[in-house]
C-alpha cells in the first residue's frame, strides 16, 4: 500500500490527493481495467491509502505510489516525501491498528472504522477487491470491533465534532457557551448531520443547508431548520458559528463572496471539517473571525492508557496471526479438498459390501453413499485444517506433500 497521511503530508497535499466516493469508484475501476490489479482505495480527511493485491508477479506493474500519482497526474519524485509505503506484514499490522483508531489524529476515534468498512463496500460494488483484500479488510473491521467492545482507548467518545465542541467551550470559558448560539451547518452528509445533532443537544439554534430541498433521501435532525444550499449567503451575517463539512471539491464559502458579510465587527467562529477544504483559508485574516480546520483537532493517548493500549495490541496480534495463517494456508486449500474427496471415496469403498447386504432400495443406497462421502470429506478436511493451529507453517508443505504421496500412491 501507499498512503499519504497527516503525520507526513500537510493539509495542502492531502486535499490534492483526496477522493470523493464517486472518484474512488472511478479510480478503482481504472486500476482494475487498465492493469488487472485488485485494489481498495481509502480516502478520509487525514489520509489517502491505496491498497493493491499483486498476486505472484509484480515486476512489470506500477507500484501503489505510481498508481496514486497517475490518478492525480502528479510526479512521484515530487510526492514521495509525503507518502509512506508498506507491504506484507507491516501493511497488515498497519491496517489493523488503523481501523480501531490507534493511528488517527484524534486517538481512538470511531469514525475511521466506518470509513474502512465503506472503502471495502465500495470496492465490492466495483468488483475490485480480490479474496486477499476482502479477507484483510474484513479482519481489520472485526478486530476493530473487538477492540471497541473490550477496550476503552478513551474515557469518552471522541470525534472531530466532539473536538469542535470542546474547542469552543475552552475558548468561551463558560458553562454552556453553545446555548442559544445561532449556528449554520453547511452539508447534509454524515459529518454535517452529526454536527447539527450535537449542536442541537448543546442548546444551539441550528440551520442546515440542503442542495436538494425536497430530496427524500436527506436526513435532517429533529429541531433543525432547513434552507436551500443556494440561499446560504443571504443571511450569513446572522450566524455566530458556521460549520461546513461537505464532499464538494469547491469552496462552500469563498473569500470575495463572504468577507463583506462577515466584516461587521461581530465575533464569529468557523469550523471547516472537510478535505478538500470548504472554507477559503484567507477568511482567517478577518479580525473578528476564528477559523479552524481538520488539522486544528488532535488528541494524544490519555495519561494512564498504557494498559488499554497493551490490551488492544494483544487483540490485534491475535487477528494478525489469524490472517497470517489464512494467507499462507490458502495455497494448500485445493490439496485439502483433494485429500478429503479421495479419503471419502476410499472410505465408502470399504462400506460397499456391508451396504449391499442391507434390504434397502437403490435410491436409499444412493442417499447413504452421498451422506457417507460428505461426512467423511468434512471430517478429514476439518482434521487437515486443524494443522494450521498445531503445526508451524514452515512444516505445512512437507506435511501435505507426504499426505499427498501416501493417499495418491
Amino acid at each position: 500500500m501507499a498512503g499519504m497521511e497527516y503525520a507526513l503530508a500537510p493539509l495542502e497535499w492531502r486535499e490534492m490527493f483526496a477522493f470523493s466516493a464517486h472518484a474512488c469508484a472511478a479510480a478503482m475501476r481504472y486500476i482494475k481495467e487498465k492493469f488487472s490489479l485488485s485494489c481498495v482505495l481509502l480516502s478520509t480527511c487525514n489520509r489517502t491509502e491505496l491498497w493493491i493485491s499483486y498476486g505472484e508477479d509484480m515486476e512489470e506493474l506500477p507500484s501503489p505510489l505510481e498508481l496514486l500519482c497517475r490518478l492525480k497526474q502528479a510526479v512521484p519524485e515530487q510526492v514521495r516525501r509525503f507518502v509512506i509505503e508498506r507491504e506484507r506484514e507491516e501493511a497488515v499490522r498497519h491496517l489493523l491498528s488503523l481501523a480501531c483508531g490507534m493511528k488517527s489524529k484524534i486517538f481512538g476515534e470511531d469514525q475511521i472504522l466506518s470509513q474502512v468498512k465503506s472503502a471495502l463496500s465500495l470496492a465490492r460494488e466495483q468488483e475490485t477487491a480480490d479474496t486477499v483484500l476482502e479477507r484483510l479488510f474484513q479482519t481489520a473491521v472485526t478486530a476493530a470491533k473487538k477492540v471497541k467492545t473490550e477496550v476503552k482507548l478513551q474515557e469518552k467518545d471522541v470525534s472531530v465534532v466532539e473536538k469542535m465542541l470542546d474547542i469552543f467551550r475552552e475558548n468561551k470559558q463558560c458553562r454552556n457557551p453553545w446555548k442559544e448560539k445561532r449556528c449554520l451547518v453547511i452539508g447534509n452528509g454524515q459529518i454535517g448531520r452529526l454536527a447539527a445533532k450535537r449542536l442541537l443537544e448543546e442548546g444551539a439554534f441550528v440551520t442546515m443547508t440542503l442542495r436538494q430541498y425536497k430530496d427524500q433521501s436527506a436526513v435532517v435532525p429533529c429541531g433543525c431548520k432547513v434552507i436551500p444550499y443556494q440561499e446560504r449567503m443571504e443571511n450569513l451575517a446572522v450566524y455566530d458559528v458556521i460549520v461546513s463539512g461537505t464532499a464538494s471539491p469547491h469552496y462552500t464559502l469563498k473569500y470575495e463572496e463572504t468577507k463583506q458579510a462577515l466584516s461587521d465587527g461581530r465575533q464569529r467562529v468557523l469550523f471547516d471539517l472537510a478535505v478538500p477544504r470548504d472554507i477559503a483559508p484567507e477568511l482567517s485574516e478577518l479580525p473578528d473571525l476564528t477559523l479552524y480546520n481538520v488539522d486544528s483537532f488532535e488528541t494524544a493517548p490519555e495519561e494512564g492508557s498504557r494498559e488499554q493500549i497493551r490490551q488492544a495490541e494483544i487483540i490485534l496480534e491475535s487477528y494478525f496471526k489469524e490472517f497470517e495463517q489464512w494467507y499462507y494456508f490458502r495455497s494448500f486449500v485445493p490439496i485439502v479438498y483433494g485429500i478429503g474427496r479421495t479419503a471419502a471415496v476410499e472410505i465408502y469403498k470399504r462400506l460397499e459390501r456391508p451396504v449391499k447386504k442391507f434390504h434397502i432400495s437403490e435410491e436409499e443406497k444412493a442417499v447413504l453413499e452421498k451422506t457417507t462421502k460428505a461426512a467423511a470429506e468434512t471430517v478429514v478436511s476439518s482434521m487437515l485444517y486443524g494443522l494450521r493451529e498445531h503445526l508451524d507453517k514452515e512444516l505445512w508443505e512437507e506435511c501435505f506433500q507426504a499426505l499427498e504421496n501416501s493417499i495418491f500412491k
